[in-house]
């Protein structure tokens, strides 16, 4: 009896891992097929917050989640996702600084077009 208890709880351990390395995967799927905003993101948070995800899984699920938060423009995510999963933990690693440098720049671009929307660059002391 104690065998098959057993038997059973490894099973559904196994298991449970497995749905969860779909889930997050599924989310990282989804964000490369384009579909961010109610099927993709719900999945990444998750898989950020998820203490079983490896750290080496998280650095995809986050790669997906800043390429999602800029498609978006949810800006507070996007820094979430790159400053959390990407630049603390992988500082030298080419790939997320090229991915910095992409996000800062299009998020450059987006703030000067707000400043040039408003008309207010004349108003700007510092630049004159």
């Amino acid at each position: 009896m104690t065998r098959r208890i057993f038997v059973v709880l490894v099973i559904g351990v196994v298991l449970t891992a497995g749905a969860q390395a779909v889930e997050f995967q599924g989310g990282v799927d989804l964000a490369i097929a384009g579909h961010c905003a109610e099927e993709a993101m719900p999945q990444l948070d998750a898989a950020m917050r998820d203490a079983s995800v490896s750290d080496l899984d998280k650095r995809t699920v986050s790669i997906a989640g800043v390429r999602c938060s800029m498609l978006l423009n949810q800006q507070s995510d996007c820094h979430e996702f790159s400053s959390v999963g990407c630049k603390q933990k992988y500082p030298g690693d080419a790939e997320i600084l090229f991915l910095a440098v992409h996000v800062f720049s299009d998020l450059s671009e987006r703030k000067c077009a707000e400043v040039d929307e408003i008309g207010a660059w004349n108003r700007l002391w510092w630049f004159s």
